[in-house]
């Protein structure tokens, strides 16, 4: 029988989990160990977990919002929607770059104000290996 394999963010999930669990461990250990009252132990036991698994879960939102983020823009431009508007994109960041800038040939005599987010539009060919490398690269991250 095949496994299924799991989606990206449930893998970040899981790992996350993963990463935080000798410390949840060792601290439910040093809680035992010690010499703590019943409600202490329960108390901050429960506090560990609970911020454990909170922190795993903001870890796989941050995953995946800007993920489906690029999944949009994806389907945007595959639809011949040039005017996206990307939120948050910072220069620096990696998942920021994917906004791409409007300065290349085809593009003479159309404004584009730096930073809007705003896309003009190219030349025919152009928008179509802009898809392209913008499907390939959103592939690329869903599989990794």
């Amino acid at each position: 029988m095949k496994r299924r394999e799991q989606p990206h963010d449930v893998r970040v999930f899981f790992l996350s989990l993963l990463a935080g669990l000798p410390a949840v461990a060792a601290t439910l250990l040093l809680l035992v160990a010690g010499d703590y009252s019943a409600k202490v132990n329960w108390t901050v036991g429960a506090i560990v977990i609970a911020v454990w698994l909170a922190l795993s879960a903001a870890v796989r939102e941050r995953v995946l919002r800007p993920l489906q983020t690029a999944s949009n823009l994806v389907a945007a431009l595959r639809e011949g929607d040039f005017s996206v508007r990307g939120r948050g994109a910072r220069l620096g960041d990696p998942l920021g770059e994917v906004e791409v800038g409007g300065s290349g040939p085809g593009n003479a005599g159309q404004r584009h104000t730096p930073g809007s987010g705003r896309l003009p539009l190219c030349r025919r060919d152009h928008r179509q290996a802009l898809v392209r490398a913008a499907s390939v690269s959103l592939l690329t991250l869903q599989r990794g």
